[in-house]
């Protein structure tokens, strides 16, 4: 038996060897599905803070996407919300 670290096993991509963006294999959402979200959760009940604060797995499950997508549509909603100051920062 090995342990996988001999010199015959094939070599497990690093952060530093490969960028998400040219992996095979590596989810990327689709800037459509991240808008839908967006827009789902500004008609939800709840609204925009459950996206932002609810539970991944539920906020997943709530909508119908892949946790990947709510990830991608908290760092979106970040970027596009304007702090209290005028900036841009405003959600959490």
């Amino acid at each position: 038996m090995t342990d996988g670290n001999d010199s015959t096993s094939p070599a497990r991509p690093t952060s530093e060897s490969a960028p998400t963006e040219s992996r095979p294999g590596v989810f990327r959402p689709e800037p459509s599905e991240i808008d839908r979200l967006l827009a789902a959760a500004r008609a939800y009940p709840l609204g925009i803070d459950y996206l932002m604060k609810g539970y991944l797995g539920s906020v997943a499950a709530t909508f119908g996407v892949h946790a990947f997508v709510v990830e991608e549509a908290r760092r979106q909603a970040r970027r596009d919300a304007p702090d209290k100051k005028g900036g841009r920062d405003g959600l959490p």
